[in-house]
C-alpha cells in the first residue's frame, strides 16, 4: 500500500520538481524601479507631455539649474505669458499617479534645489540619480516624469528670440517705395498705402489711422501671417513687399 502511494506521488511530482502549489519566496526589491529605456539606453520620456506639445528647444551641451533641478538649458518659442499658461495646463492634465504626489512635485519645482530635495525626501519621493527631478518615484515605485520646462525657466522666450533676430537685420542700402495693401479684419475691405520700406510700423499705423479716422494708433494692430508687427521696427525688418496683404485689427472700444 505504502509502496504504491509512494510511486504514485513520484509520478505526479517527478524528482526535483516543486509541487505546483509551492511558490518560492522572492527577495524584497527596492521600491525604486528602473525607468523604461528608449533610444540609446536613455529613459523613455515620451509620456510626460500628455496632450500638450513639447515646447523646449534644447541648447546643445548646455545645462541649467543645480542639484536635483539640473536639466538641459532650453529656449521656448512661446511668449512669457503663454509659457506660464502652458505650465498651468501641464499640472491640470496630470491624470496618472497619485494626486498628492503631483501636488508635492508642483511645490518642489518652485523651491531651490536643496529645499526641493528635502521636501521630496520628507514625502518618501525618490529621484533617479542621473536625472534628478526629471524622473521621480513614489513609495510604490510609480514613476512621475517632469520635462525641463517644468523644472527650470527658459533662457529665452519667443519675444526675446524674435527681437534678437530682428536686431541683426541691417538696413538695405537702397530705400524702396512700397504700395501696401491693408485689409480690415472685421470689414474685409482693402486700403492701399504708399510708404517707404525704411518707415517704421508706427508710421504705417499713423497713415492707416488717418485714412480710417482712428483717433489713436494704440487701437491698431498689424498682422503679417499671424505675426504682429512691433512699433519700433522698420518695414524692412519684416521683409514686407507689395505682394503681401497686411491684416489690420482695429479695436474701437479700446480706452485711450
Amino acid at each position: 500500500m505504502g509502496c504504491c502511494s509512494s510511486n504514485q506521488e513520484e509520478a505526479r511530482n517527478p524528482r526535483g520538481a516543486r509541487p505546483h502549489n509551492h511558490r518560492p519566496q522572492r527577495p524584497p526589491r527596492d521600491v525604486v524601479r528602473q525607468p523604461a529605456r528608449g533610444v540609446g539606453n536613455q529613459p523613455n520620456m515620451a509620456p510626460y507631455y500628455g496632450s500638450l506639445d513639447k515646447i523646449e528647444n534644447i541648447i546643445p551641451d548646455t545645462m541649467t539649474g543645480e542639484g536635483i533641478k539640473r536639466t538641459e538649458a532650453f529656449t521656448v518659442e512661446l511668449t512669457e505669458d503663454k509659457y506660464k499658461k502652458w505650465k498651468d495646463q501641464f499640472w491640470e492634465t496630470r491624470a496618472e499617479g497619485a494626486e498628492w504626489v503631483w501636488e508635492v512635485l508642483k511645490e518642489a519645482v518652485d523651491l531651490s534645489a536643496s529645499e526641493a530635495k528635502e521636501l521630496l525626501k520628507s514625502k518618501g519621493i525618490k529621484t533617479e540619480p542621473r536625472l534628478g527631478m526629471k524622473m521621480c518615484y513614489d513609495e510604490t515605485g510609480k514613476s512621475y516624469v517632469l520635462p525641463p520646462a517644468i523644472i527650470n525657466e527658459p533662457v529665452g522666450f519667443g519675444e526675446d528670440l524674435e527681437k534678437k533676430k530682428l536686431e541683426q537685420i541691417e538696413a538695405p542700402n537702397d530705400e524702396k517705395d512700397l504700395t501696401l495693401t491693408l485689409r480690415n479684419a472685421s470689414k474685409f475691405d482693402d486700403d492701399e498705402i504708399e510708404i517707404s520700406d525704411h518707415s517704421t510700423v508706427v508710421e504705417l499705423k499713423e497713415k492707416y489711422a488717418e485714412l480710417k479716422d482712428v483717433d489713436d494708433i494704440k487701437k491698431i494692430r498689424l498682422l503679417y501671417y499671424g505675426r504682429e508687427l512691433k512699433n519700433d521696427y522698420n518695414l524692412y525688418h519684416y521683409d514686407i513687399n507689395e505682394e503681401i496683404i497686411l491684416i489690420a485689427v482695429v479695436n474701437h472700444d479700446l480706452d485711450d
